[in-house]
């Protein structure tokens, strides 16, 4: 598992750790389990994510499973599609994700978090234009912004300053986004100018705009800050950061990289006092911690940035 998928893994425990399977080796049962979060939806979400990423046997049947489920009408398990779209995401089997997404969102409309997923997969898999299926606040806007995403990538110029125009005419533009922003490099300086002298005051920097509701979508956000993942950032190299949790593991693995163990363990352990006491004290998010943890401990087990740091596993 390289350094990025681990940190996206590491934030990304709410996109897996909202799978509803029980522990056990009959498919049947597996099926059988209605959604909900619980001790045995998280155990077994713990089992399948060590199958996913162990042996290719065990890989493929986690695959089929989530497959299955996601197809299953009895149970309407939208979650299935959404996990089963962010391991082909992760794969860049982005069709496969597309699709998944897609089924997702077709059985819970309105979830943002499977909104988001469809997005990012409709992106990279050159089906931009169903986002128009997405119900949401400012729906039209966001999926403007991302289909000038999408053609600043491919290199289409003239599309991008098309959804540009529209969004200077809806004053969702800042002169940043034109001259230094995401799009900058998409636009050349003599249109840029022209671009600039149709601006006017406007509503909101929807760039910033964009990346605040991308993190309100991730259930976590209500206990972890998911900024940098949203804006594909490292977490070590994120200054500032508004939850504790997060601070404390970016702490913990800067001083990995550093290769300072002493300092490393330090951060670890507050990482995880913290994350238990937070647990007791805040109930209502009580199954999010015990989430974090469990993903924690995956993490460690598994990236190969903390190889030497194997032994923390008991400490769990």
């Amino acid at each position: 598992m390289n350094r990025f998928l681990a940190f996206k893994v590491f934030v990304c425990f709410s996109q897996f750790f909202l799978l509803v399977f029980y522990c056990s080796n009959s498919t049947k049962e597996q099926l059988s389990i209605l959604p909900g979060l619980n001790e045995k939806y998280l155990a077994l979400n713990e089992k399948f994510l060590r199958d996913y990423y162990g042996e290719e046997e065990t890989k493929a049947n986690a695959l089929h499973i989530l497959n299955l489920r996601c197809q299953k009408k009895e149970i309407k398990d939208p979650h299935s599609c959404y996990n089963l779209a962010v391991l082909h995401f992760q794969s860049k089997e982005y069709q496969k994700a597309y699709d998944a997404s897609l089924g997702a969102v077709q059985k819970k409309p309105t979830d943002s978090l499977y909104q988001n997923m469809l997005r990012q997969a409709s992106l990279q898999s050159n089906q931009v234009y169903s986002l128009s299926l997405l119900k949401q606040k400012n729906g039209e806007i966001i999926n403007l912004y991302s289909q000038m995403i999408y053609h600043c990538h491919k290199k289409e110029e003239a599309k991008v300053i098309q959804n540009l125009k529209v969004l200077i005419a809806k004053k969702y533009v800042t002169s940043n986004l034109i001259q230094s922003g995401l799009l900058a490099a998409c636009i050349q300086e003599a249109e840029k100018t022209k671009l600039l002298q149709s601006l006017t005051v406007n509503k909101i920097d929807y760039a910033t705009y964009y990346y605040q509701e991308k993190s309100k979508l991730n259930p976590f956000s209500k206990i972890w800050d998911t900024s940098y993942y949203e804006k594909k950032s490292a977490i070590e190299n994120m200054e500032f950061l508004n939850k504790e949790l997060t601070v404390n593991w970016r702490d913990f693995k800067r001083y990995v990289l550093k290769n300072n163990p002493k300092f490393a363990i330090y951060h670890f352990k507050i990482f995880l006092n913290n994350l238990r006491n937070l647990s007791e004290k805040d109930v209502q998010n009580k199954n999010l911690y015990q989430a974090l943890e469990r993903a924690a401990k995956i993490i460690i087990e598994q990236d190969k940035v903390y190889v030497n740091y194997r032994f923390l596993i008991q400490e769990f």
